[in-house]
């Protein structure tokens, strides 16, 4: 009897067992969003050893070198050594010296000089003083001058020059001894700008 009881409550259990709700799997976790490229970094400037320069704070002070300019008003000497001919008789040759002292504007690449002249030319065989402009511009590289002197005599003299560098040529109109018209003169010149030289030596170190 009390086997057939047993038999009996196992057939019972059994499809109770099988009628057990079966656990739903838990859902799987959700994936973290990828994150976002980093943005491209600028190459950091280095010096020629390699080190890292670094970009200077926001409140700091960024010294810019700016060009130097060229400014100055100051002494000027220039010596001038030429030849030439005078269109006055068949002895033409002339030879002329010339010192100028006076003084020197600088701006930027404008050069400005005037001062006194004291010349000697062979064909008037004796000296001349006046008074001499010159402008150069340092750019071009190219000059102009007008002046204009007296013997001791009493002859008066126009000079007008042009040249590049060094080198530059003259034209002279005036009178002669024993004459009653005035003549011209043409003659091939070197200076020698010694008031720009000592300017670029004392203040430029050297360079214009």
């Amino acid at each position: 009897m009390k086997l057939r009881l047993a038999l009996a409550a196992l057939l019972v259990a059994t499809p109770v067992a099988a009628q057990e709700t079966i656990p739903a799997p838990a859902p799987a976790p959700a994936l973290a969003p990828e994150p976002a490229p980093a943005p491209a970094s600028t190459p950091l400037a280095t010096t020629p050893e390699g080190k890292v320069i670094l970009p200077p704070e926001a409140t700091q002070p960024v010294m810019l070198k700016m060009p130097r300019l060229r400014y100055a008003n100051t002494w000027d000497v220039n010596l001038e050594f030429g030849l030439g001919s005078v269109f006055r008789d068949s002895d033409r040759f002339a030879m002329l010296g010339r010192g100028r002292f006076g003084a020197l504007f600088v701006r930027e690449n404008h050069f400005w000089q005037i001062g006194a002249t004291v010349e000697y030319l062979n064909k008037v065989e004796r000296p001349a003083f006046g008074i001499q402009g010159e402008y150069l511009n340092l750019e071009k590289g190219v000059w102009a001058q007008v002046g204009g002197n007296v013997d001791t005599k009493g002859h008066p003299g126009f000079v007008g020059a042009l040249g590049f560098s060094i080198i530059g040529a003259e034209v002279q109109v005036r009178e002669y001894e024993g004459d009653t018209v005035a003549h011209a003169a043409l003659l091939g010149k070197i200076r020698i700008p010694l008031g720009i030289l000592a300017y670029a030596i004392g203040e430029r170190g050297g360079k214009l």
